[in-house]
């Protein structure tokens, strides 16, 4: 998702890859991000307009995914589905900024990984 940081101008992309498509503007609609506010589209451009901190925030959370889905995977193919997934409910409703972790404390003790 192409971005120019507001601050500086600074044209940067945003990006979130699942299975080999990117999902990022997907994710971010999902939250809430494109109505609240955080990004507005500039349609001359075809960017979306946003603050540094706003793309700081999204980049991080979308590489704390990415890294969690890879071993996520990985300890499927070790324990199964079922018993990765039951971990992972374990975690509990946290928000966006935090999920990621909370899974991978969850992980961390069933798994000692």
């Amino acid at each position: 998702m192409k971005t120019i940081i507001k601050e500086s101008g600074v044209e940067k992309v945003l990006s979130y890859v699942t299975n080999g498509i990117d999902w990022a503007k997907d994710f971010i609609g999902n939250h809430g991000a494109f109505a609240d506010g955080q990004f507005a589209y500039d349609s001359e451009k075809d960017v979306y307009l946003c603050e540094k901190e706003t793309y700081d925030w999204w980049e991080k959370v979308f590489a704390d995914h990415e890294q969690l889905e890879s071993r996520i995977e990985e300890l499927k193919e070790i324990h199964g589905c079922e018993a990765v997934d039951k971990v992972i409910q374990l975690a509990g409703q946290v928000d966006l900024e935090g999920s990621a972790s909370a899974i991978n404390k969850e992980l961390d003790e069933a798994f000692n990984q």
